[in-house]
């Protein structure tokens, strides 16, 4: 029941900071509004557990370790984006640029101060839960409960808190690479200087981003292999405006295919590249025989300017 309540709360959650996010261009602008909606799924979290308290040691580690972290984490995400966005400089691109890699470092250096939870984290981890997301479990002084200054009075243990925090940071990685894609993005420049470009939405099948998204993760494309199959889901969704699932449910349905091959959108795809490929190599007499008709006539034209100019002095000439 704990499971399925907080499922529907984040869907409800995450869809309304996908409206936010195509409501709002500017980054700074979307900080207000997106921390209210996950203040308030925050505090229906809150109300629920009032109403019915975790009644099981299994419960109380799927609340801290799993599921309060994943409504926490767009919270310090959003947090964090706008601190940002707020210190870029005004300068040149090159010095914008040399800003988001610094940025880029203190994010993804972060998770080595906790080397040893984040190796917990990443890896998904389950001999140590007891210990580490349920209150009063740790004796004081333990090493494997890390000591947080900023830790949420919320959350029943810092390990709950910190989790949330390596989930935010993952996805702020992958935020700022999107971001570092092309031109260093400048949020002081000129209105007219920045790049506008039409918002993309995935409108095909969800279960073609499932295939991309595995794929990904297996040859380890982002953040040096260190990125989750979660965190790879979670920014497919946020950047694509799309709701894929959760990766080992929809695995299953690719394991299950029997009429078409589990790989069938990649296979298609490969077979699309392999007959572009083809047919750019392909010989065509036509096409060739056009290409050396259109060379001829830009000859020709090339070297009627030039007498008209009289030669490569650059001066008109004086015949008549």
């Amino acid at each position: 029941m704990l499971f399925d309540v907080c499922e529907r709360e984040l869907r409800v959650m995450e869809d309304a900071l996908v409206k936010i996010n195509a409501h709002f261009n500017a980054p700074l602008d979307r900080v207000t509004p997106a921390l209210a909606v996950i203040r308030k799924s925050l505090d229906f979290l809150r109300g629920h557990l009032v109403e019915h308290p975790l009644a099981s040691v299994e419960e109380q580690v799927l609340y801290a370790k799993v599921l309060l972290p994943k409504f926490y984490a767009w919270y310090i995400y959003h947090q964090e984006w706008y601190a940002i966005w707020s210190a870029v400089p005004v300068a040149v691109p090159k010095k914008v640029r040399a800003f988001w890699l610094d940025e880029l470092r203190v994010v993804n250096r972060f998770p080595s101060r906790y080397a040893l939870q984040h190796a917990y984290y990443r890896l998904s981890d389950t001999s140590l839960d007891e210990l580490l997301f349920v209150p009063g479990v740790a004796e004081p002084g333990n090493r494997l409960v890390p000591e947080i200054p900023e830790f949420d009075a919320m959350f029943p243990t810092p390990c709950s808190y910190l989790f949330a925090k390596f989930r935010a940071f993952g996805l702020l990685s992958a935020s700022m690479m999107e971001a570092m894609a092309g031109t260093p993005p400048m949020v002081h420049a000129p209105a007219s200087s920045r790049k506008r470009t039409r918002e993309m939405r995935w409108t095909g099948d969800a279960i073609n981003l499932v295939e991309l998204g595995f794929g990904i993760y297996d040859t380890k494309q982002l953040n040096e292999g260190n990125a989750s199959l979660a965190e790879i889901f979670e920014w497919m969704e946020e950047v694509l405006h799309v709701r894929i699932g959760r990766p080992a449910r929809r695995f299953e349905e690719l394991e299950g295919r029997k009429k078409i091959s589990p790989t069938d959108f990649l296979d298609r795809m490969r077979h699309g590249i392999n007959l572009r490929i083809d047919k750019k190599n392909t010989y065509d007499p036509e096409a060739e025989e056009a290409k050396r008709r259109r060379k001829e006539k830009r000859a020709q034209l090339a070297a009627k300017i030039k007498k008209a100019r009289g030669g490569d002095d650059g001066k008109l000439s004086t015949d008549n």
